[in-house]
């Protein structure tokens, strides 16, 4: 069973990912407002961090609501080193507005930011991976359906990072 659901996954990554591709042309620009200074960031579709995220999704308890959904993730690099409050950011989780589903057909992107993880062990990008996987935020809906939404960081819902790998885990 386990197995089916794992190529399951890995299927459905891999058709979104080819879709995506096709619809994007590998990669797309959009603008960002990050500390009031808008610039132009190009991500580009990253097959070893969907990987990743396949194997987190699949192994991970805490991950059962998005193996049971029908949300589709994106896993995106950039090239562009990205800051919030002075502290580099690894990586980022974001809700896909539906005025872009046109173009980036996905519920949610993930996006690693690769000035800032260099030198990342394999496993320090699982660690980042799954951190931002506990972003994404599902409710299923009585009629069937279901909401999405990106959960903010909490101590609580991020507690599990915190008690296996400590504060520190990204730093080299």
């Amino acid at each position: 069973m386990q197995f089916i659901i794992k190529y399951k996954i890995i299927k459905d990554i891999r058709e979104i990912f080819l879709s995506v591709v096709f619809c994007c042309k590998i990669m797309y620009n959009y603008i960002i407002n990050d500390e009031r200074k808008a610039f132009m960031d190009k991500r580009e579709l990253s097959e070893k961090f969907a990987e990743i995220g396949a194997r987190v999704i699949a192994k991970e308890d805490s991950l059962v609501d998005i193996r049971n959904s029908q949300a589709t993730i994106v896993y995106l690099t950039s090239e562009n080193a990205k800051t919030q409050n002075g502290k580099k950011v690894c990586g980022q989780c974001e809700k896909v507005p539906d005025k872009y589903k046109w173009s980036i057909p996905a519920d949610f992107t993930i996006t690693v930011f690769l000035p800032n993880v260099e030198g990342f062990s394999d496993e320090q990008f699982e660690i980042l991976i799954f951190h931002e996987l506990l972003h994404v935020g599902i409710i299923f809906n009585a009629d069937g359906s279901e909401s999405y939404s990106v959960v903010p960081h909490d101590y609580e819902d991020f507690k599990e990072i915190i008690d296996r790998y400590g504060t520190e885990w990204s730093e080299i």
